[in-house]
């Protein structure tokens, strides 16, 4: 397997946690190398000084980059480098002045971000936007069959527990990202067009009773089902289904298990149905977890699942002989690189 790249979709490392030589309890035979740095959120750190919050995110970084496995990796194939939130602290927004509510009176957030977010351009092969110094989002041109948008669902978003109303203008992606996203696909002419996104968008994460829902899915009636993102995912949705944008395929992590979604709805209520595929994968070398249940309120259908498993998801690009198209065909690879079963997923273009 020798990939033309590899999208490194977040979490790289986990500033908010300190690495104890326990490994985690639900993963059998795991221990760590003790690491010499706290975590970020640790009340011995100084959220006003930068120093030391830079070096306690660098420790991080080094620590991680020391593994042979991911070395290897690096040293052999390219890379897009993604961040989502545990490079700076967990379900955080980038504008906010606070964290949660346990954090209002604790000073210095915004630096805490800050150091997060220098030690992810640090540690990336990225060049900075010159006008916008801290840009994650950025999209790639593979030929005339695949386009690529990587996001940032954390440096714009409003607040988690913020309520979804009109009033609120509530935001996971930040307006000018948003419009940037959907002109990006209405010029787009890629037969395939993949989002990888730091969070997906069918998966609910609502179970943070301080911080809302994290992502543009919702349970539908948890304590809050109305501090969710779906009102900006609606609009998204409509948008998709009035312009007929075909072939799009979000890839996204966070979740800590693999699972292959399809969405068939009808968000403008045309008659004709929006369809886009959702691919989940990971983790690497997180805590692998279980399954959560999709979102209700939208038309998404699991084609595979698998629970508590280290993984990571392999995509083709490839001209099938049997129809001459240009098909999307989707793996989950185990930590052996072995293809788990069920999970292959061939994908015709519309």
């Amino acid at each position: 397997m020798s990939p033309d790249f590899f999208i490194f979709n977040g979490d790289q490392i986990y500033g908010d946690n300190a690495c104890s030589i326990n490994g985690p309890s639900n993963v059998i035979g795991w221990t760590n190398i003790e690491g010499n740095f706290p975590s970020v959120t640790d009340n011995k750190v100084n959220w006003n000084n930068q120093t030391q919050l830079q070096d306690i995110y660098s420790k991080h970084w080094e620590y991680n980059r020391a593994d042979p496995y991911l070395q290897g990796l690096l040293r052999n194939t390219s890379i897009y480098s993604q961040a989502d939130d545990h490079e700076v602290v967990n379900d955080y927004g980038g504008k906010w002045s606070y964290w949660t509510n346990a954090t209002k009176n604790r000073t210095g957030f915004p630096n805490v971000v800050k150091a997060g977010i220098n030690a992810f351009f640090n540690f990336s092969p990225i060049d900075r936007n010159k006008t916008e110094p801290d840009r994650i989002y950025r999209s790639f041109h593979w030929g005339k069959d695949f386009d690529l948008f990587l996001l940032d669902m954390h440096s714009y978003r409003s607040r988690n527990d913020l309520p979804d109303t009109p009033q609120n203008n509530k935001t996971l992606l930040g307006k000018d990202q948003l419009h940037w996203l959907e002109q990006s696909l209405l010029n787009s002419t890629a037969t395939w067009k993949v989002i990888s996104a730091d969070v997906p968008a069918t998966i609910p994460n609502c179970f943070n009773k301080l911080l809302g829902c994290d992502n543009w899915a919702t349970n539908g009636t948890s304590a809050t089902f109305k501090e969710t993102f779906t009102r900006e995912r609606s609009d998204f949705l409509r948008f998709l289904d009035d312009h007929n944008i075909k072939n799009l395929v979000v890839v996204a992590t966070d979740v800590h298990f693999p699972i292959n979604i399809l969405v068939e709805d009808d968000p403008n209520r045309d008659g004709h149905k929006l369809i886009y595929h959702e691919l989940v994968s990971g983790p690497l070398g997180a805590i692998p977890l279980k399954a959560n249940p999709l979102d209700p309120t939208i038309n998404a259908i699991s084609k595979y699942q698998e629970n508590q498993l280290f993984n990571f998801g392999y995509i083709k690009i490839r001209q099938e002989k049997s129809d001459g198209k240009v098909h999307l065909i989707s793996e989950v690879r185990d930590e052996n690189g072995l293809l788990r079963p069920g999970s292959n997923w061939d994908i015709p273009p519309q």
